[in-house]
C-alpha cells in the first residue's frame, strides 16, 4: 500500500485477526497467470451463544482475478497493489466476494450476510512518469440483522469470543492516485499519492470519510521505503 494506514474505513471483512480466519483454501493460475481464482471455506462469523451463527455454519469466500497486460507471478492471496512503475500493469479483481450464511441464534434473526467488492488497478507510463489509478466499491448487505458491537441503533455488547461483531452494513469507495518518476532513478525514486475513502452506513444513515495523502521515497519497492503520510 502507498499509505501506512490499512483501508478500515472501508474494509469491513469479518476476521480472527489481522483479517484472517481459520479455514482453507483452493487457489489457481489458469491461462498462463492471466486469470487468478481462489475459494475457500472458514469458520466464519458470530459462532458464539446469542449471536446469529450459533449453529456454526461455514464462511465461503471467492475471488476472481484478471490481469490483463501482464500474467500475474504473484500468489493470489498475496498480490501486491503496485509494480512501482517498472511495468505497466491493468489488474481487475472483477469478483472479490465474501458470503456467509448466518444460521439463527436464540436472540437473532435468521439471515444470510454478504460481502461483495469490486476494484481495479491501472499503472501506466505517460512520458517520464509513471501514474497509478486504483479504485474500489465494495457492498455489506447483512440481511437486516444488526450485528452486536457495532455501534448501529439497536446493537447490543457482544460476547467474549473469537470473531463476533462489529459487521455493519453499507456501501464503501475508494479511490487512489499515485505518481512515480520513471528512467535510471527507478526504483529508487519519490512515489506521491493520495487515497480517499467513504462508507456510508444503511441503518444510521451516517457516513466516514478518510483522506490519506503523502510521499514514499523507494530504496527497494516495497522492500524497502521511507514515508511521509
Amino acid at each position: 500500500m502507498s499509505a501506512w494506514v490499512f483501508p478500515g474505513v472501508v474494509s469491513n471483512y469479518p476476521n480472527l485477526a489481522v483479517g484472517r480466519d481459520n479455514g482453507m483454501l483452493v487457489w489457481g493460475k489458469p491461462l498462463g497467470g492471466t486469470l487468478v481464482y481462489s475459494v475457500g471455506a472458514f469458520n466464519g462469523h458470530n459462532r458464539a451463544v446469542g449471536l446469529s451463527n450459533v449453529s456454526d455454519k461455514m464462511l465461503y469466500a471467492g475471488r476472481l482475478a484478471v490481469a490483463l497486460w501482464i500474467r500475474n507471478r504473484r500468489p493470489p492471496t498475496t498480490e501486491g497493489g503496485t509494480y512501482y512503475g517498472s511495468k505497466d500493469n491493468l489488474h481487475h479483481r472483477s469478483v472479490r466476494a465474501g458470503r456467509r450464511r448466518m444460521a439463527p441464534g436464540p436472540r437473532r434473526p435468521k439471515a444470510t450476510s454478504q460481502v461483495w467488492s469490486l476494484d481495479a488497478l491501472l499503472e501506466k507510463r505517460i512520458g517520464v512518469l509513471f501514474r497509478l489509478w486504483k479504485a474500489r466499491i465494495t457492498k455489506y448487505d447483512l440481511g437486516g440483522v444488526v450485528d452486536c458491537g457495532s455501534g448501529e441503533p439497536g446493537s447490543v455488547a457482544c460476547p467474549v469470543a473469537d470473531n463476533v461483531g462489529g459487521q455493519v452494513a453499507g456501501q464503501g469507495l475508494s479511490a487512489e492516485r499515485r505518481r512515480t518518476p520513471a528512467g535510471p532513478r527507478c526504483p529508487e525514486a519519490d512515489s506521491a499519492f493520495i487515497r480517499y475513502q467513504k462508507y456510508d452506513r444503511d441503518l444510521s444513515s451516517t457516513t466516514s470519510k478518510a483522506t490519506d495523502f503523502g510521499v514514499n521515497y523507494l530504496l527497494n519497492g516495497s522492500n524497502g521505503k521511507i514515508s511521509l503520510v
